[in-house]
């Protein structure tokens, strides 16, 4: 006969008991860093991204100032007097394993430039 009153059996039942939320907490905790780690990998190369998309404006600004000095080259919109800057046109370079975009009005009023890597995108516009 059983008998229910005995605390035989007790320790190893609560060891259980014990061993079972440590690992149910300790699973969830390796559950959520993880998944932490991916976001942080993300972060890093949307960054990445974001600053070709900068570099791409920065060129294009930069290009334009050039074509509003004296000697102005073939890109500018009107050679002779160098004063309305940057033609109409389109950027794209890659930067190692990151590309950019840039699209721009003439005198790179608007400017309007797209980093790339795989899946991730991010876009920078100026306007001036």
């Amino acid at each position: 006969m059983i008998n229910f009153n005995s605390q035989e059996g007790i320790a190893l039942f609560l060891t259980l008991i014990i061993i079972s939320v440590l690992l149910t907490v300790g699973l969830g905790l390796n559950s959520i860093l993880v998944t932490q780690l991916g976001i942080l990998r993300g972060m890093e190369k949307s960054m990445a991204v974001f600053y070709a998309a900068e570099t791409g404006m920065e060129k294009v600004l930069y290009m334009d100032k050039l074509c509003r000095q004296p000697g102005c080259g073939v890109e500018c919109r009107d050679t002779d007097d160098c004063d309305e800057g940057l033609s109409e046109g389109n950027i794209t370079e890659n930067i190692g394993l990151v590309t950019y975009s840039v699209d721009f009005d003439g005198g790179a009023y608007n400017i309007e430039s797209t980093g790339y890597y795989k899946k991730i995108r991010r876009s920078v516009s100026v306007t001036r």
